[in-house]
């Protein structure tokens, strides 16, 4: 049974719920972008290694998130558009590309309410504004093969901004400071998952 919109119920004021969810997630987006190994994807020299590298953790942190936004939809507002899919492009990536398959994670961001499930799609969407950037990069590099393959994970229009509008306009209008934390508490989350798969493995010492 799909929920109704956040945006029938918004009639008071509360404090910028999106505000807070940017705030409070902007070290971590930085941290993904710059400190893990999704910085080479925007290098000049990135080779075809370095995108396996990335697309290995990837495709299992997508795996493990698909799952979530697929079973979590009844959460969803009728303002906000259908979740598409990521995982199954980047999984047929990785077996174009890579020797190793990808699993998915243990753990993703726990889906109980409308304002969880907005804040990971605050993150997941959102992402979608910087895969221009990684496709023009990548096509600039020693792995431009990657994005001369249709269809490509990079060039796929997951989101349109009037989507993204709304999106947004639905993470404004949550009703209370308690659904304002909650949604930046799962959009954290997501970041962290991010983080924490795409940060190299170190091996154990004996």
């Amino acid at each position: 049974m799909q929920v109704p919109s956040v945006l029938d119920c918004c009639d008071t004021v509360h404090p910028d719920p999106l505000g807070l969810v940017r705030r409070s997630t902007q070290r971590l987006h930085a941290f993904v972008e710059h400190g893990t190994p999704m910085a080479r994807l925007v290098a000049p020299d990135c080779t075809l290694g370095d995108y396996c590298a990335v697309l290995r953790p990837l495709t299992r942190i997508y795996t493990a998130l698909d799952r979530k936004l697929t079973a979590g939809q009844c959460w969803r507002p009728r303002t906000v558009a259908p979740y598409r899919r990521r995982s199954p492009l980047l999984q047929l990536e990785t077996e174009r590309w890579c020797d190793v398959a990808a699993k998915a994670p243990a753990h993703a961001p726990k889906l109980d309410g409308v304002a969880a499930y907005l804040g990971v799609r605050y993150v997941i969407d959102g992402a979608q504004f910087g895969h221009r950037v990684i496709a023009a990069s990548l096509a600039r590099s020693p792995a431009a093969v990657v994005v001369a393959q249709r269809p490509g994970f990079w060039s796929t229009s997951f989101v349109s901004p009037a989507e993204w509008r709304r999106l947004c306009a639905a993470l404004r209008c949550l009703g209370s400071r308690d659904e304002a934390a909650a949604a930046a508490r799962a959009a954290r989350q997501t970041f962290e998952l991010f983080s924490c798969e795409l940060q190299p493995r170190l091996p154990r010492s004996a």
